[in-house]
């Protein structure tokens, strides 16, 4: 008999995070398991590239979709615990018709998988749980400069105090819930180092992120190119990608020889697009 996963899952509807894109990888290697997947409606898991896999879906309120209208950081916030209660009822539900051994939350960043999978760990003691923890520190070194980033980018209060505070729950919960676990997985040898300071290092494994070159793409040689900055990441506001076209801007308004690469066409919400267009390639 084959081994059986339940696996939490959860991606935002705006964009494809990181996280997600591993677990994409990793079902690639799950041949021999049969796989349960939890995950929020229209699921961007292609059940035709895998196999042994199962999906059954939860869809988030035309409600809830109505207040990100207003405020992003609260519809993200009511998004985020309709999902907690929905994984924990559906996980609820398939963990007492089918046994399987492992409960597997793969972006454990998130703070309704985390919770989820170690709720349902203590409504199933004898299930192992595996949770992905991808970051246990707060950015910029502390709470206060990680709201004062927020400021600076003229981020309004409400939005910047929940930011910062949701992440400051977030990595205190992990730290404190985390010895729930059976296992641990993250990205790097220094993560791991960083997660054993607060759970048995013999417990915590790592797999390094990265994707294969789909069939049938284009190889390209190695360029010879040199550029004096490359950009990759997702073009959401959150990871940056704006801050640095406004950085850029004013280096070539120092020396315009500064070349920037970027991994696809860049942002339209940036007037300066046009300016700097024949300094992004």
């Amino acid at each position: 008999m084959k081994p059986s996963v339940l696996l939490l899952l959860w991606h935002p509807n705006d964009s494809i995070a990181g996280g997600f894109v591993r677990v994409q990888e990793f079902l690639k290697y799950f041949d021999e398991v049969d796989v349960t997947i939890i995950d929020n409606s229209p699921t961007l898991i292609k059940t035709r590239e895998y196999k042994n896999i199962k999906i059954i879906s939860y869809t988030t309120p035309q409600v809830i979709k109505k207040i990100y209208k207003h405020s992003y950081s609260f519809g993200r916030m009511f998004e985020w615990g309709y999902a907690l209660l929905s994984l924990i009822r559906l996980g609820r539900k398939e963990l007492k018709k089918r046994k399987h051994e492992v409960i597997y939350g793969p972006t454990g960043d998130n703070l309704h998988i985390f919770l989820a999978g170690v709720i349902l760990k203590k409504m199933f003691p004898q299930r192992k749980l595996l949770l992905d923890v991808l970051n246990l520190e707060m950015p910029e070194g502390s709470i206060k400069q990680y709201y004062k980033t927020f400021k600076e980018k003229n981020v309004g209060t409400v939005e910047a105090f929940l930011k910062t505070y949701s992440l400051a729950f977030l990595l205190y919960t992990e730290k404190k819930l985390i010895m729930t676990c059976d296992f641990v997985m993250t990205v790097s040898p220094y993560m791991k180092k960083i997660i054993s300071e607060f759970y048995p290092d013999k417990k915590i494994d790592f797999t390094s992120s990265g994707v294969d070159i789909p069939k049938g793409m284009k190889k390209y040689e190695k360029s010879k190119k040199i550029y004096d900055g490359i950009y990759v990441g997702r073009h959401t506001k959150d990871k940056g990608v704006f801050d640095l076209i406004q950085v850029w801007d004013k280096m070539i308004a120092q020396d315009k020889k500064f070349t920037l690469c970027n991994g696809r066409s860049l942002p339209t919400r940036d007037k300066r697009s046009t300016y700097l267009s024949d300094k992004i390639k």
